[in-house]
């Protein structure tokens, strides 16, 4: 990713980035373009300010960027779209992009799992074929460490830094110091890295054994989508009536 130290706005985790997105960009009755079917907690931090939510229909290919509206902004999760799982394609990359600059809009760029990916070959993030200052980054390590170490991170356009940084110290002063720099210390020494492609091996086999099982059942009886990257897949049970979803619930816990 392309960017300076000033552009990087320290979170609580996805939320407070979500959050700041929301008061900083939207007014009452601008409208927010989101994936659908999509994060609920990202279309209830955008309904928060007043906005008005238009749904983007979503295939394997993430969401349709020729159904997108005129917007503020819209909200994506690219690298493996939740909760389908498609993985949003290079062109679409590109259309989403123009979009933006001719509506002056901004991407929400939520890099949603982007560490694991499987049997495809890495694409870059939105940010860094950004050239228009259009897109704002959201990461964490809730996925690579864990979700209760609330840390997470905006990399926001030049233009926009003083007003997010300005507007996270308002709400909170900083994030916890201890964890950012025990974080820190990881990354510096390259542990960080050494864990991740630890951990993507494992979850890596994991997920072999689960579409393997999966493969098992009756012919026709599952489809299994969204297997690409990420730590979910999609698995439709063709011909089961919702009655039993119960059951099914059941079975599982």
């Amino acid at each position: 990713m392309r960017c300076e130290a000033e552009q990087v706005i320290v979170v609580n985790g996805s939320q407070q980035g979500l959050d700041l997105c929301a008061r900083l960009l939207l007014d009452p009755g601008d409208r927010a373009a989101m994936e659908d079917p999509g994060y609920l907690l990202a279309r209830q931090a955008f309904l928060a300010t007043g906005a008005e939510v238009l749904p983007v229909p979503v295939d394997a290919e993430g969401p349709r960027t020729d159904a997108l509206p005129e917007a503020r902004l819209a909200y994506t999760t690219p690298s493996h779209q939740f909760p389908l799982g498609g993985v949003l394609a290079a062109g679409r990359r590109r259309e989403l992009l123009a979009w933006a600059a001719r509506h002056a809009a901004f991407v929400i760029e939520d890099d949603y799992d982007s560490e694991y990916r499987f049997d495809i070959a890495p694409i870059p993030p939105l940010q860094a074929m950004d050239g228009e200052g259009r897109v704002i980054y959201l990461g964490t390590a809730s996925k690579t460490l864990s979700p209760t170490l609330r840390l997470g991170f905006l990399v926001v356009p030049a233009a926009l830094a003083e007003a997010f940084a300005k507007a996270k110290r308002l709400s909170d002063r900083h994030s916890p110091s201890l964890e950012q720099e025990a974080l820190a210390a990881l990354i510096e020494t390259g542990a960080y890295e050494r864990h991740v492609r630890r951990v993507r091996r494992r979850n890596a086999e994991r997920r072999a054994a689960l579409l393997a099982a999966l493969t098992e059942a009756e012919a026709g009886a599952v489809e299994v989508v969204g297997s690409d990257a990420g730590l979910h897949v999609v698995a439709w049970l063709n011909g089961v009536p919702r009655a039993r979803e119960d059951d099914f619930v059941a079975a599982a816990a």
